[in-house]
């Protein structure tokens, strides 16, 4: 006589009828233990509350302006008038490049096409 996957886990012998009986338990046993435990509230339980009525919506605040800009020396908080302000005197205070004279960018000029020139024909 063969014995069965269900006999050999269980290590009595089941009559052939009687099988399900035996599934029925032991999912009615580890239903229960998963509840007691408290594994199976926890998975169920997707409820999440609502947020309070004095709560300002996240799209609104996205809108608004937020009335203060950020120093772009120390990082304070600055208002919008003092950040203006800064802005515009460090603009002022930038000095322009230096100027290069013609020969030497007409020699830079030259420089970069025969760099560019190796690349194809390194013997040239």
């Amino acid at each position: 006589m063969e014995t069965t996957i269900l006999e050999a886990n269980l290590g009595k012998k089941v009559p052939p009828g009687e099988a399900w009986k035996c599934i029925v338990g032991c999912s009615l046993w580890l239903s229960i233990l998963l509840v007691y435990t408290g594994v199976l509230p926890v998975v169920a339980q997707t409820v999440y509350p609502l947020p309070s009525a004095d709560d300002t919506p996240e799209e609104v605040l996205r809108l608004e302006d937020p009335g203060y800009g950020n120093s772009m020396i120390n990082g304070d908080k600055l208002n919008l008038g003092e950040y203006a302000r800064l802005s515009a005197e460090l603009q002022d205070s930038i000095e322009p490049a230096p100027k290069i004279s013609q020969k030497l960018k007409d020699l830079i000029f030259l420089l970069k096409i025969r760099k560019l020139l190796r690349t194809f024909l390194p013997f040239f």
